[in-house]
């Protein structure tokens, strides 16, 4: 069986986030499947950029095959990011001809952004494979919740149009939120055959990850993600200084990442004099799993918006639960992975007062934070690690053949 993901962020250890495919490919390859990854030279996530010449090129990361289209750098969001879009989805069009070498048996196409679809469909065609259509966010809804896009703009519509082409072409439609299905069954009558539900997944791919000896008479809250608004991150500056107010000196916040934000939360930190927040940037992966071990508690937050009704999918959860963390959450939605695990607290955006109680409390309640952290580990062993997810994958494409 051959697989070709196009996505426009090809992540892995080496270049950085966005790893759902790099992960899933760990597991697949054990089972001889051959996967290859078709992404963007250029995504704003990436820690370090791969090196393309002649606009494509290749490379082996862990025995997966990636094909790199070179595009264009933008240092700001918006019309910069989404040309960078546009010529990755065009260019690679031009390479059907010279990808359909992979001659693979299914092609998946990964958003976030929808417009890998166009390639992948006519690869499909030229390559006689099944079409799957992975939507890891919802564009343009959740875009349009968090005031980013209107409907007014142009580029809503070319999204929305892309998506309903994107449903009613695809042989199947993968999802990551647990309640996403009823999303495609209520706007686009999607029957249930037609739909899969793989999470994702930490695959910890054997790092050496450093044991901290660590002081207790500090106190370590872990952030590991994006700095950008859909996290809600401004969130950890007000936990902070209320923290400092209350004379919390021995809590310190870890922020690992970058984004559009980044500048602007250092600049209200000092602003706030905040001594108790310390921004590492962005980190490779083994440096980042040694932070989140080394921490007594892990924290997640999230913008208030409608569509978090379906679920959440945010990586950093699962491998939070990996390592045993307890997890403080600060968003509100249905599905919630960390109350099914009991592996946490979580409070609603506009709680503040309840957002730090429910961190002293596991500060000062050890026993039963660590006994979250168990509970968080056994419940990612039970439904969110990769080999069962691979798992799922395979059947469902087996089962997709067989069905001709």
């Amino acid at each position: 069986m051959k697989i070709v993901v196009i996505t426009h962020a090809g992540g892995s250890k080496k270049y950085g986030p966005n790893m759902r495919w790099y992960n899933l490919g760990q597991e697949l390859k054990l089972q001889n499947i051959n996967l290859t990854i078709i992404a963007s030279s250029f995504f704003h996530k990436y820690i370090k950029f791969p090196k393309v010449k002649n606009n494509k090129s290749s490379e082996e990361i862990d025995d997966i095959k990636y094909i790199w289209i070179k595009t264009r750098p933008y240092k700001k969001r918006g019309i910069s990011q989404i040309l960078n879009q546009f010529e990755f989805t065009f260019k690679l069009i031009f390479f059907i001809k010279q990808i359909r070498k992979e001659k693979p048996n299914f092609i998946i196409a990964s958003s976030p952004h929808p417009f890998v679809i166009f390639p992948a469909y006519l690869l499909s065609k030229t390559c006689s494979s099944k079409l799957i259509y992975e939507a890891r966010d919802l564009w343009p809804l959740v875009l349009y919740q968090l005031k980013v896009l209107k409907k007014i703009n142009p580029y809503y519509w070319i999204l929305k149009i892309t998506e309903i082409f994107s449903i009613k072409i695809a042989d199947l439609i993968i999802y990551l939120k647990e309640g996403e299905s009823t999303y495609y069954k209520e706007f686009f009558q999607v029957k249930e055959k037609k739909l899969l539900h793989i999470t994702n997944s930490h695959y910890q791919n054997n790092l050496p990850i450093r044991s901290f000896e660590k002081s207790y008479d500090l106190k370590k809250i872990c952030y590991a993600g994006a700095l950008s608004k859909y996290y809600n991150i401004y969130s950890i500056i007000e936990l902070a200084k209320k923290c400092q107010d209350n004379n919390q000196t021995h809590i310190n916040f870890i922020i690992i990442g970058k984004g559009e934000l980044e500048q602007n939360m250092k600049l209200k930190t000092k602003e706030l004099k905040l001594e108790n927040i310390i921004f590492k940037g962005a980190l490779d992966k083994t440096n980042t799993q040694e932070i989140i071990k080394s921490s007594d508690i892990a924290y997640i937050s999230l913008q208030n918006i409608e569509l978090h009704k379906y679920g959440i999918s945010c990586n950093k959860i699962y491998e939070y639960m990996f390592f045993k963390k307890p997890i403080l959450g600060y968003y509100k939605c249905n599905y919630d992975p960390i109350k099914t695990a009991k592996c946490g607290l979580v409070s609603e955006p506009g709680n503040i007062n309840k957002l730090y109680n429910d961190l002293i409390f596991l500060i000062e309640n050890k026993n039963q934070a660590e006994l979250m952290g168990i509970k968080g580990y056994e419940h990612y062993l039970k439904f969110y690690n990769t080999k069962k997810n691979a798992s799922f994958l395979i059947k469902k494409l087996q089962n997709l053949t067989e069905s001709d």
